[in-house]
């Protein structure tokens, strides 16, 4: 864990799951957590959907059509752009930032992480102050849909869940437009340029980028383009 966080800063009841030796286990019990520790909710936000035992904290702000399915926990000081989807199991600690249009499913994000829009997040765990740019994803199945294993420094570790996205460490960035696939675990303070797609275990301060070629020919199409489609008549 030390090549990922420096410290743990959440809710106090998901903070004590850090004290056990399998702690990369969060994602399969967070649910379950969430049920035992909060109560049913009875909050009622004009043009926001609110189901299932939510709790929100203070001084919060939350864009209209945003979707929140409980069990979640949202902290304080914490925003939420328009048109949000929060999903059952999802964590969201104080002074974070959902960007509009994304999805938040299942996951851990410590205090002062921020996702900016179009994102997904799912059945992952974002360290304090890690960044997700706008239109990335972390991926969540296999094509074959069997069991994820978390990419370690010391190696694989099987978790028997066909369900898990990654583990981005503390203050790391991950660009726009970035596939992180199943079971990526990105280290604290690295940084992954837009763009591409990566997995397995990213060591902690590296910055990884991918080499493109550009390639500019002459354009030899020399006949009439014409625009027949209409959006309404």
């Amino acid at each position: 864990m030390d090549q990922l966080f420096n410290k743990i800063e959440t809710v106090e009841f998901i903070q004590v799951y850090f004290e056990k030796t399998d702690w990369y286990m969060l994602n399969r019990d967070l649910k379950n957590i969430l049920n035992e520790n909060l109560s049913d909710n009875k909050q009622e936000l004009e043009n926001i959907v609110i189901t299932g035992k939510v709790h929100i904290g203070s001084n919060c702000q939350i864009g209209p059509f945003t979707f929140i399915e409980g069990p979640v926990f949202i902290g304080d000081n914490v925003e939420i752009g328009p048109g949000v989807h929060i999903r059952p199991g999802s964590v969201i600690s104080d002074n974070c930032v959902v960007g509009h249009a994304s999805e938040v499913k299942n996951s851990l994000m410590m205090s002062g992480s921020k996702t900016a829009n179009h994102n997904l997040v799912a059945d992952s765990i974002m360290g304090v102050k890690a960044r997700i740019g706008g239109h990335s994803e972390t991926a969540n199945r296999r094509f074959d849909q069997q069991p994820i294993t978390w990419n370690f420094k010391k190696g694989e570790v099987e978790t028997g869940i066909d369900k898990l996205g990654a583990i981005i460490g503390e203050e790391a960035r991950v660009g726009g437009d970035v596939m992180l696939s199943p079971g990526t675990v990105v280290g604290m303070k690295t940084f992954i340029s837009s763009g591409i797609s990566v997995g397995g275990y990213i060591p902690a301060h590296k910055f990884v980028k991918v080499k493109t070629e550009i390639i500019t020919t002459d354009n030899k199409f020399e006949g009439e383009l014409h625009n027949k489609s209409k959006l309404f008549g």
